[in-house]
């Protein structure tokens, strides 16, 4: 899985996959998720994918020329996914904080939730851990642009520097799925609430500060209308 940590960035921002949309492939990735996460990446083949699927070899090699690539490609879609779902929860709220909160809430939630991450991080965790510590450095480069380009939707302060913010968040939500134990009752959605409210809204909008109230700018609400 040589590379893996750069295409997932490039194809998680632009929300191209690296393997035909069409049914046959996302059968396929369907099967490989579902094989992934009941045996893990070890007991993960093209053979064991292709059983699941109930299609043939030759069929999924068409589609992905090999395993690595076809794991990449599941991994990918799961990105996609969680990001829209992130966006779909938190777009259509109005204010600054209300997003701010929402968003840190249900990604530390769909992140320690996640059925892939908590098989990965029990059954092949030298694979998984590498990625998201030591080799970390385009799986947080791909968190960051994400969630900058979100920050300055909605937060016009010129002493706020969105791809340095972005970066704390994205570190600080890595150390919250990877360990678990915290003083932060990260399985309570009321207390990352009340966490998020305390420490991240200050962090993004800058209002420790400055002192100034932020809302949603108006050309981010009339896109999302």
């Amino acid at each position: 899985m040589a590379s893996f940590s750069t295409s997932l960035a490039i194809d998680a921002l632009t929300g191209e996959s690296t393997a035909p949309a069409d049914p046959v492939a996302e059968q396929i990735l369907d099967a490989a998720l579902a094989q992934i996460q009941d045996f893990g990446l070890r007991r993960t083949s093209i053979d064991d994918v292709a059983r699941r699927a109930g299609l043939s070899r030759i069929t999924i090699y068409r589609r992905f020329p090999n395993r690595d690539r076809l794991i990449e490609s599941t991994f990918m879609r799961e990105c996609r996914r969680f990001i829209r779902h992130l966006d779909a929860a938190v777009m259509p709220l109005r204010t600054t904080e209300e997003r701010l909160v929402e968003g840190f809430v249900v990604a530390i939630r769909t992140a320690r939730a996640h059925p892939l991450i908590s098989r990965l991080l029990a059954s092949d965790p030298e694979v998984l851990l590498p990625f998201l510590t030591v080799r970390a450095g385009p799986a947080i480069a791909i968190a960051r642009t994400y969630l900058a380009a979100r920050i300055r939707q909605v937060v016009a302060i010129a002493e706020v520097d969105a791809e340095q913010v972005a970066e704390v968040l994205v570190r600080l939500a890595l150390s919250f799925v990877l360990v678990g134990e915290s003083c932060v009752a990260l399985d309570n959605d009321r207390e990352i609430r009340v966490f998020a409210r305390r420490h991240i809204v200050p962090m993004v909008t800058g209002a420790t500060m400055s002192g100034r109230k932020t809302s949603i700018k108006p050309r981010s609400l009339r896109r999302h209308r």
